[in-house]
């Protein structure tokens, strides 16, 4: 593995030293911005050092060990974090655009990469289309009037499970099971239905340690209330991207070539849409990607 161990550990180990996961992201904001006054430098507010949630962690790791196993291929000879440069950024995000990756998904890994590699991207990235839409998109009116960060843990829990409002505040700890190597949550939505929804890869140690604190706790419910400012459908919707990206890496070579296409003209891998569908709580394909894929 060599002096420095091998790329993958040592962008672990970089994303451990500027992990601040728990601390205030509004305070580390006010430091940044006190700081570039001090030395004179141009406050950027949406810059601010370090990773302050598990899921955003998990998400930045995922994307950025794809990002490594590229360089791995295309460059064996890079062994170390700092050997790489923007030109190797700029051609990585030229090769998701020549996959046809979504949108989202090329934002996703710039970010990613911007973050723990200090490096952004030159490259021109695809715009989402966000035209014809307008629930949960963004930073809405009600956002302004709620502390996200005291909500970390509702957030976490419904990007790992795609629930809706009604099942976050019904679960309870005894919902949340494993099976073999994943993890599911029993919801109770709509009507009193329940169904299994399969939980992230990424999100199941933090969903069980919920569990865990719950249980230790001795609640009934996982979650004493669910504040209504709290916009669950942008997390749900969020779930529902990255369930589509892990089903096509899963599951590679084992799905259908069937594709689905949007009336705007966006196409996805049908059996795929099914499969995110599904743990939605929705029968039809059509449903993931007209109202929840970006």
């Amino acid at each position: 593995m060599g002096r420095y161990g091998s790329l993958k550990y040592q962008v672990i180990e970089h994303m451990k030293d500027i992990s601040r996961i728990g601390e205030s992201k509004h305070q580390a904001k006010q430091e940044e911005k006190a700081r570039c006054k001090r030395e004179g430098e141009a406050w950027n507010p949406s810059k601010v050092p370090g990773i302050f949630s598990y899921c955003t962690f998990q998400t930045y790791k995922s994307q950025c060990m794809r990002f490594i196993e590229y360089v791995k291929n295309n460059y064996p000879g890079i062994n170390r974090m700092s050997k790489i440069t923007p030109e190797h950024v700029n051609e990585y995000m030229r090769s998701l655009k020549d996959k046809n990756r979504s949108p989202w998904t090329i934002q996703t890994a710039a970010a990613s990469i911007s973050k723990v590699f200090d490096i952004r991207t030159t490259e021109e990235l695809p715009k989402r289309n966000l035209d014809d839409i307008s629930r949960s998109r963004g930073n809405r009116e009600h956002d302004k009037h709620i502390d996200l960060s005291k909500y970390q843990k509702h957030i976490d829990f419904a990007e790992g499970c795609g629930c809706r409002r009604e099942g976050l505040s019904k679960v309870r700890p005894q919902d949340i099971k494993e099976r073999g190597n994943d993890v599911y949550v029993t919801l109770t939505e709509k009507g009193g239905k329940t169904r299994d929804a399969k939980v992230l890869d990424t999100h199941k140690e933090r969903v069980l340690e919920i569990k865990r604190e719950a249980e230790q706790q001795g609640k009934k419910k996982v979650f004493d209330r669910v504040p209504q400012r709290l916009d669950v459908h942008e997390h749900r919707r969020n779930y529902a991207n990255n369930l589509y990206i892990e089903f096509l890496e899963r599951y590679k070579g084992q799905y259908s070539n069937k594709k689905y296409r949007t009336k705007d003209g966006r196409t996805y891998n049908r059996d795929g849409c099914n499969y995110v569908s599904k743990n939605l709580g929705h029968n039809r394909a059509g449903i993931a990607p007209a109202h929840y894929l970006r």
